[in-house]
């Protein structure tokens, strides 16, 4: 899912109006997962460094590859297989 600006306000909003923590943490996990998108086939340089993260498999992606954190390893690109 790639993101354009009127879709990033309106995921912006929702994430300023909700009342939770779970729903906070989907929100944000989809701008980051559009935005990551955007950035891998946008802006090539940016991408190249996206690529030379840790990498991990994740089948709960709701994406084909997306931005993810652990707290011991730091951030992590990650990929769901079954999009591939």
């Amino acid at each position: 899912m790639t993101l354009d600006d009127a879709q990033l306000a309106r995921l912006l909003q929702a994430v300023a109006q909700s009342d939770t923590d779970i729903s906070r943490k989907a929100l944000c996990q989809r701008i980051l997962q559009g935005l990551t998108m955007k950035l891998l086939g946008t802006q090539r340089f940016y991408g190249e460094l996206l690529t030379r993260l840790p990498r991990q498999f994740d089948p709960s992606l709701p994406a084909m590859v997306g931005l993810g954190y652990s707290p011991t390893q730091g951030p992590q690109l990650l990929f769901n297989p079954a999009f591939f």
